[in-house]
């Protein structure tokens, strides 16, 4: 398996891109908040999460792992970590906001190939 991890893996190169991905990121928050798909306040908290991450990456902090493949699913894996351990879910469910946000982001995402 670690042999598929090393070839599948972009992580080790496009991790440069970090801030590019969380602009990306926060951009796409912003609009799921505008368009009333996350509220407003949860909009901000993740924004400031996102800020956080970028933090750590900067920081050299965040420990990067080859089985998640690329830059993308370590910010969202982090963000994921934030919002179980800071109350990023003011409704009490701690993957609404995040359920809503990974399956916009997916869906808006250009298709490749036929």
């Amino acid at each position: 398996m670690k042999k598929v991890e090393e070839f599948l893996e972009s992580v080790s190169f496009d991790k440069r891109l970090y801030k590019y991905d969380i602009q990306g990121s926060i951009a796409h928050t912003k609009m799921l908040a505008k368009c009333k798909i996350i509220a407003d306040s949860e909009g901000k908290k993740i924004v400031k999460a996102l800020k956080e991450i970028e933090k750590e990456i900067k920081g050299g902090k965040l420990k990067f792992d080859l089985s998640l493949e690329d830059i993308h699913t370590h910010i969202e894996k982090r963000l994921i970590e934030e919002s179980a351990t800071n109350s990023l879910t003011p409704r009490g469910n701690p993957t609404s906001w995040l359920e809503r946000w990974t399956v916009s982001y997916e869906t808006s995402r250009p298709q490749v190939g036929p």
